[in-house]
């Protein structure tokens, strides 16, 4: 189903759908809604940043993989940064209005968990991007995917081996964790 809103077109699969039916249906701590908030908050601090600069949105695709949206114009080193960075900035401001007014501990903690995983240097993740643009900025953009790909598999391979060890005591979440992080690894494409 793709809609557009203005300027913007916003593309929802069924896939994403079917993902967020399942996982409202298995949150048994009720994290679903707080996950949602956490999520929205993350894009938005994107999005508020982007427009700063000067640049536009074009195209937001909810997808079982995540949330991908598509820029216009052109942004500098800096500023492409400053917006791949946005996102966990806006997820530490709501962890920390949460340890401020000392409430919502379960809204505090996806605040965490969604900061600390989108810091990963791990394909489109905003920390792989990050990663990629500290490279080009550093003169070597022509080796950005190959030091990507170095920091992905350091990073993924004790993952797995983890995950590899829980999964054979039961526990399958680090396991869908690790394939998740390897298709964005694989499957990595410039957007944010």
């Amino acid at each position: 189903m793709e809609i557009k809103t203005g300027k913007i077109r916003c593309k929802f699969s069924f896939g994403f759908f079917a993902l967020l039916a399942v996982y409202m249906l298995l949150d048994s701590n009720g994290f679903g809604l707080f996950m949602l908030l956490g999520v929205v908050i993350h894009e938005f601090g994107h999005w508020a940043v982007l427009y700063s600069c000067g640049g536009c949105l074009e195209r937001i695709e909810f997808a079982p993989y995540g949330i991908r949206m598509e820029k216009r114009g052109f942004l500098s080193y800096q500023q492409e940064t400053a917006v791949y960075a946005a996102g966990i900035c806006a997820n530490g401001i709501a962890l920390l209005i949460c340890f401020a007014l000392k409430k919502a501990e379960g809204f505090a903690i996806v605040n965490l968990l969604l900061a600390v995983f989108n810091l990963l240097p791990v394909g489109r993740l905003d920390g792989g991007v990050l990663l990629r643009l500290a490279v080009c900025r550093a003169g070597y953009g022509q080796y950005a995917d190959t030091v990507s790909a170095a920091f992905a598999f350091l990073l993924l391979l004790p993952l797995f081996c983890a995950a590899f060890w829980l999964a054979a005591r039961g526990n399958l979440s680090l396991l869908m964790t690790g394939f998740y992080l390897l298709g964005a690894q694989m499957f990595s494409k410039d957007s944010f």
